[in-house]
């Protein structure tokens, strides 16, 4: 399935800023009619307002994705705008750090109620739209880091895995129903998020113009799975093939390197 964005729809959440922002903004210049969906109300209303300078039509909603009701409300003053969504881009997220001094699984679960709850709530409150709509399609976003545990991260990581398994699961009843699915696996982007993280990988990131390219070439003809960089994505595969112990090993390592957090 190809998409021609002139004239379709497309909702997406944490629009305001990112990532989100940037494939908004492609996707708005290549015609699409954008609705902006983010927790940051101030932020999502200026998206829409600079989004409709391209000549589209734009709608905001503001919505925290651990909130399914707000999730169902925005769906809904969305659709009543710009009619049945094309497709759903589910981008909210967070980042951070999980280290044995400071393990806290309480504050963990933000982590997993924004990265992976967010995609699903995402999803069941755009369904009934996305039922209604011509050709509809899901994405959510990943990351590579999904593909194995890294230092640092065992959260994240986890949160991430969650939102590649969760949307392969329900990939086969999306298809019943005519929705197509794209799982999304940024590599490392140049965002707010990653910026002020405490995990800096010494390898050169993405501005969100780069991996808004790639996520909308995918989206554009239908890929089930888009993973970026390829070079990050190519490392990341081989690594999830090696055998536990080396791959350890190699963490080990890799983790001694940062010498901002303890190890």
């Amino acid at each position: 399935m190809s998409h021609d964005w002139n004239g379709k729809t497309v909702f997406i959440t944490g629009a305001a800023s990112g990532i989100a922002r940037a494939v908004a903004t492609q996707l708005a210049r290549a015609g699409a009619n954008i609705g902006v969906c983010d927790r940051n109300a101030t932020g999502a209303e200026t998206a829409a307002a600079e989004l409709a300078t391209m000549g589209v039509k734009t709608a905001w909603a503001a919505a925290d994705v651990c909130e399914a009701d707000q999730l169902a409300t925005a769906v809904k003053i969305l659709e009543k705008q710009l009619g049945p969504p094309n497709g759903v881009l589910a981008c909210a997220g967070i980042t951070g750090t999980t280290l044995l001094d400071t393990l806290s699984p309480a504050k963990d679960r933000l982590l997993f109620e924004i990265n992976l709850l967010g995609v699903a709530r995402t999803l069941q409150a755009a369904l009934p739209a996305l039922r209604r709509a011509t050709k509809p399609w899901f994405a959510g976003v990943s990351s590579l880091v999904a593909l194995r545990g890294l230092p640092f991260t065992a959260a994240y990581c986890g949160s991430k895995a969650g939102v590649a398994d969760y949307l392969e699961g329900v990939r086969p009843w999306l298809s019943k129903e005519g929705i197509g699915l794209t799982v999304i696996y940024p590599g490392y982007v140049r965002t707010p998020l990653t910026e002020r993280g405490a995990v800096q990988p010494k390898i050169k990131l993405l501005e969100p113009e780069q991996a808004a390219d790639y996520i909308v070439r995918a989206l554009q003809s239908g890929k089930n799975v888009c993973q970026f960089p390829p070079s990050l994505s190519w490392g990341l595969a081989f690594l999830r093939c090696l055998p536990a112990k080396m791959y350890d090993n190699a963490m080990a390592d890799a983790g001694k390197k940062m010498t901002h957090l303890k190890y």
